[in-house]
């Protein structure tokens, strides 16, 4: 057998372990993004969904978390600026 080819597959056999090192990273690598968009995604989903379940489970939250605030008040119409309602 000639040392060049032992070297040539030797080389081969290197460069191959190598190449599946760097595809597993990557498939690794890209999982852990996508997992990290999905979460993102459905921690933004449920504080801004204003489904009444998910009101109801958020609000559930905040109260056990000690966050509980007062309920926001729906304004009664328009203010008004110099006994004139602002426009």
């Amino acid at each position: 057998m000639r040392w060049k080819l032992v070297e040539s597959w030797q080389a081969d056999a290197s460069a191959y372990k190598s190449r599946q090192k760097y595809k597993a990273t990557l498939y690794q690598k890209g999982f852990k993004e996508g997992m990290a968009e999905v979460i993102k995604h459905s921690i933004k989903e449920a504080f801004t969904s204003n489904e009444p379940e998910m009101v109801a489970m958020r609000s559930q939250m905040f109260r056990e978390a000690g966050l509980a605030t007062a309920p926001l008040q729906q304004p009664q119409g328009l203010p008004m600026i110099e006994g004139r309602p602002r426009h």
